[in-house]
């Protein structure tokens, strides 16, 4: 079981990508977090679970990195049926 946490939007060198674009900066935590991944020797349809938190109250804002989060991750996740 790998959990991962913390996603952030730093390019390979520490700096952050897209200061103050929001779209720019969701896309380099799914970049990253498909890293994580790999190197723990998983990929994306293996998640069970994902939660988004973006620091914001816009609401504009909030749409905007939940549309960057719909279309990198692949629609073939679906969520695993609870036993029992």
């Amino acid at each position: 079981m790998i959990f991962l946490a913390g996603a952030c939007p730093l390019a390979d060198d520490g700096s952050t990508v897209g200061p103050g674009d929001i779209a720019a900066q969701a896309a380099r935590c799914a970049h990253n977090l498909r890293i994580a991944l790999a190197d723990a020797g998983a990929s994306v349809p293996d998640l069970i679970s994902t939660r988004v938190l973006v620091a914001t109250t816009s609401r504009a804002e909030l749409v905007t990195a939940w549309n960057v989060v719909r279309d990198v991750w692949p629609r073939t996740i679906t969520r695993a049926p609870c036993p029992g």
